[in-house]
């Protein structure tokens, strides 16, 4: 098995060994809450893009206290293949979030009316979500360590959520409500140009955060 294989499994293994009991339940039960309380599509589809974010760190905690980079090299994994293989890790991570939210929060309400082409926008863009929050807190880890990084992890997803907030409070402006609803027209126009830009964008930021988990993770001593 190649290096990168017995990496991905070590992985999958210490997730779950968190990620069981009750932890296990915590997307299913949200979504199935958010879609019945709201009967929105898009706001359940959501909740999948926050799982991945959640656990980002839990690999990092449970390799600082079990010295588990010190396993990785005696078994002969590469550096490089434990940051490829973290971060590819949770980009399948996220897609199965996004999954099994969709699927029991569709099962839960039986959505009527439901535009199958707006369910899939939505879910789209919450894996796209999920890789741009949790390729950022992937980076923060490996740069800082967990002990460090958990906090500067919180603070760059408080600042995304906060970019958010930021628009929406920024659109009720009356002029720059008219430039968002412009923007939007198009957008919804050409949906292929919203997906491409989407794409691009967590494409530089999740490159970015590679580069660095790449060159800090070589530089570390363990």
């Amino acid at each position: 098995m190649s290096g990168l294989g017995r990496f991905m499994r070590l992985e999958a293994a210490t997730v779950r060994a968190v990620f069981k009991g009750a932890n296990l339940w915590i997307g299913p039960a949200m979504a199935i809450l958010v879609a019945v309380a709201t009967d929105a599509p898009a706001a359940t589809v959501a909740v999948g893009a926050l799982l991945p974010a959640s656990f980002a760190g839990t690999p990092f905690g449970l390799t600082a206290r079990n010295n588990l980079d010190g396993l990785y090299a005696t078994l002969g994994i590469p550096r490089r293949v434990v940051v490829v293989g973290r971060f590819a890790f949770f980009a399948l991570f996220a897609a199965a979030s996004v999954v099994v939210v969709v699927s029991f929060a569709a099962a839960a309400t039986f959505w009527k009316g439901l535009s199958w082409e707006s369910l899939g926008a939505a879910a789209l863009a919450a894996y796209l979500a999920a890789c741009l929050i949790t390729f950022i807190e992937l980076g923060i880890y490996f740069k800082f360590g967990y002990a460090k990084g958990r906090f500067a992890a919180t603070a760059a997803v408080g600042v995304v959520f906060g970019l958010i907030a930021a628009l929406y409070y920024a659109s009720l402006n009356r002029d720059l409500a008219d430039w968002f609803y412009e923007a939007a027209v198009r957008l919804t126009v050409e949906p292929g140009l919203a997906l491409a830009a989407a794409c691009v964008l967590v494409a530089l930021i999740g490159a970015g955060a590679f580069w660095l988990a790449l060159a800090s993770y070589r530089r570390r001593d363990f």
